[in-house]
């Protein structure tokens, strides 16, 4: 299977990224309104999941597992 991503699919990639990366900006506000830490806790991963698809957006191809667990590695 390529890998590869068309401009659609980076386009794709690109809202996707921007729109984790809202809900992570919004789960830390309300995370610091209602002080819950479980709320913060999701909000970082949904930040981390917004980091990955902004990767993905512009390397234009699908990451590899090592890329997610390690993505300071540079390739």
């Amino acid at each position: 299977m390529p890998t590869g991503l068309s401009r659609v699919s980076r386009v794709a990639a690109a809202a996707l990224a921007l729109i984790w990366a809202g809900a992570g900006a919004a789960g830390l506000v309300a995370a610091y309104f209602y002080e819950r830490w479980v709320i913060a806790a999701v909000a970082l991963l949904a930040l981390w999941y917004a980091f990955l698809w902004a990767r993905v957006a512009a390397r234009g191809r699908l990451l590899n597992w090592s890329d997610v667990a390690m993505p300071w590695r540079a390739r």
